[in-house]
């Protein structure tokens, strides 16, 4: 068989080239730039979703989004580094396997939904302790779902021919680059400030840089770092 040879795929796998997959592939690179920039900003300022809200529904379909596409990993096939496409349907289930479904996995898990849940429960004077340390323990855990980031990798892998690495192209990855440190930086630096009870946000919080709201808590953190 040529190597480039337009290979019949078996029923129900998906080709990583075609036309629905690049459609597919697009909305999730949409979604993890989302994930990428708000789970650090809502731990880092302590923002919590409130259940059965707007926006709750919204980071459902988020996540039952990467739930199916978890799914589809293992009826998508992929080239071998000879190039050839591997179509075989136990071949495929077992290289993600091996590769990247525990990322994906862990990725998924609806920590989420605890920590929303648990906020509802606090609203309750008799389950207020027991919530609330639930949400404390869950605030960190959720950082696991920056781990659908990886999934750029096999973006790129998958897409990367379509882009043209011209210099102006490596300068705008580059730029992007240093804007999500800073977004990460600011972010974790108020965090460590409120994980301690002598730390110098807890000593000041009454002070308006340290009391306002979310989004201006972050102005002042990117301020303060840059």
């Amino acid at each position: 068989e040529s190597l480039y040879s337009e290979d019949v795929l078996p029923p129900w796998i998906r080709s990583p080239d075609s036309t629905a997959t690049k459609y597919w592939d697009s909305i999730q690179l949409i979604f993890i730039c989302w994930v990428a920039i708000v789970v650090p900003y809502r731990l880092g300022f302590d923002v919590e979703v409130g259940l059965w809200t707007t926006q709750f529904f919204f980071d459902a379909a988020i996540d039952l989004f990467f739930i199916i596409d978890l799914a589809l990993n293992f009826r998508t096939a992929y080239y071998l580094p000879t190039g050839f496409l591997e179509t075989d349907a136990r071949m495929i289930r077992k290289n993600y396997l091996r590769t990247w479904f525990i990322v994906d996995f862990i990725a998924s898990l609806p920590m989420t939904y605890v920590g929303a849940i648990a906020a509802a429960l606090s609203d309750n004077s008799a389950m207020e302790n027991q919530g609330s340390k639930i949400i404390r323990s869950t605030r960190v855990i959720r950082l696991t779902k920056l781990l659908r980031m990886a999934r750029l990798q096999r973006l790129v892998g998958r897409h990367g021919s379509m882009v043209e690495f011209t210099a102006y192209v490596n300068s705008l990855f580059t730029f992007i680059a240093i804007l999500y440190a800073a977004h990460l930086v600011a972010c974790g630096w108020y965090f460590v400030g409120t994980v301690d009870e002598q730390s110098w946000i807890i000593r000041n919080e009454e002070q308006p840089v340290y009391s306002g709201s979310a989004s201006y808590k972050y102005a002042m953190s990117l301020y303060t770092i840059f």
